[in-house]
């Protein structure tokens, strides 16, 4: 894709990361800080990793806990970095390759751009559009509702937030959902009869335009239209409403009630900013197209 194509703000190129620590910077590796942490003084979030790998990170009483080298460069008087050290016992550091953290199904590979796409070798064989729906759409809009409706979570899955667990045939196996800071409905959890205790202190939401952006603009926009535009490329008889129209009816199949939760035009974050420099959220006045 063009690099135009990617540009969805004026914001979106600015990073705050130093050039030496950056994936497409000419430099092959740097220390990864470790310090061997109390286990009691953490939060542990799994997901299945290997014996050795857990073996390796998670002691009974004690963990390796990394932190980034600009982080200990620039904010060590940030609190929870200040607790970390002063309880932590610093180790010999990991050498690390600095590398984007994944690479999404629909897009090149930026050392070998002539490389198709992940998502051609996942499709392989098969017919492209069940593979699509069946094995990646749908489940990421189940995963979305049932988040939704079972805690009043905002699941954010644009390409980057959501990893494929492939086996060795690349049939998808597993799906997990990282960058878990998200939106939290407080009313649909005061609806349910959820506390409110234990949640992050920000992102809680009491109206629905974030709603909007994490499904229509996050999965719907900066997801699932690229997952179709890398499809059209190699399958050129494709249609968008191939895709479009199934996912809108398997929303409605699972989520009949989403009018009274989700707004009934898209939103998106706005160019202003708050007092904090957080994004605003904006009217696009565009219908949705990936629900009903």
């Amino acid at each position: 894709m063009e690099q135009a194509e990617h540009t969805y703000s004026k914001h979106a190129d600015y990073t705050e990361v130093q050039e030496k620590y950056r994936a497409n910077a000419n430099h092959p590796q740097f220390e990864l800080a470790v310090f061997e942490v109390p286990r009691d003084q953490m939060l542990i979030y799994t997901a299945n990793p290997s014996i050795a790998l857990a073996a390796q990170y998670l002691a009974a009483d004690k963990i390796l806990f990394c932190i980034h080298p600009q982080v200990l460069e620039e904010i060590t008087d940030e609190r929870y970095v200040k607790h970390t050290l002063s309880i932590g016992a610093p180790l010999d550091g990991f050498a690390v390759a600095p590398s984007s953290s994944s690479r999404t199904l629909y897009a090149k590979d930026f050392f070998n751009p002539k490389q198709p796409p992940l998502l051609v070798d996942l499709i392989g064989d098969s017919e492209p559009r069940q593979v699509v729906l069946e094995n990646i759409m749908f489940p990421i809009i189940r995963h979305w509702v049932m988040c939704f409706r079972h805690f009043g979570f905002l699941l954010e899955p644009h390409g980057q937030n959501v990893l494929f667990e492939v086996d060795d045939r690349k049939a998808i196996k597993r799906i997990v959902h990282r960058d878990l800071s998200i939106g939290i409905d407080m009313r649909r959890r005061r609806e349910i009869r959820l506390p409110d205790g234990n949640l992050n202190a920000y992102n809680r939401m009491e109206s629905a335009e974030f709603h909007s952006i994490t499904y229509d603009k996050f999965m719907g926009g900066h997801f699932f239209d690229r997952i179709v535009a890398a499809c059209q490329e190699k399958y050129p008889t494709l249609q968008q409403e191939d895709f479009r129209q199934p996912c809108c009816d398997e929303f409605a199949r699972i989520f009949p009630d989403h009018v009274n939760y989700l707004p009934k035009t898209i939103w998106y974050f706005s160019e202003d900013r708050d007092q904090f420099d957080k994004p605003l959220f904006h009217d696009t006045r565009k219908s949705p197209e990936w629900r009903p």
